[in-house]
């Protein structure tokens, strides 16, 4: 059986600044997934259901291509971290969730995690 890749040659490998681009349109589509899985209402209504769907397979397309790159120990916590914090605003700003001292103090500590993995961590990369 032949091995076959997504979006990449066998073999070929993004710079640090895509992988990071990838993680990127991972976190954008999976905030799009999480709020059609909102509208999904518990997977009756098919479009938002087909839409949740569709999204989350972009997403790991998108994922499983930064992590060619990026470390697990990276990559995995900078895309969830991402995605909490963006859910979280989302859900704030669009869906009128209410805002409080916890979900601000809790996005600020994802924020300071990642910015510590991303930035304090030496070597990140290799």
């Amino acid at each position: 059986m032949r091995d076959v890749t997504l979006l990449a040659a066998s073999g070929a490998k993004y710079s640090t600044p895509v992988a990071y681009l990838f993680i990127l349109g991972a976190i954008i589509f999976e905030t799009i997934a999480a709020a059609f899985l909102r509208f999904s209402d518990g997977y009756k209504k098919l479009l938002p259901t087909g839409g949740m769907a569709v999204s989350y397979v972009i997403v790991f397309i998108l994922a499983a291509q930064a992590l060619t790159v990026l470390p697990l120990s990276i990559g995995y916590p900078v895309w969830a971290g991402g995605c909490a914090i963006s859910t979280g605003v989302v859900g704030v700003v669009a869906f009128g969730e209410r805002k409080t001292p916890s979900k601000a103090i809790g996005i600020a500590l994802v924020v300071a995690g990642i910015v510590v993995l991303d930035t304090l961590t030496s070597n990140p990369v290799g």
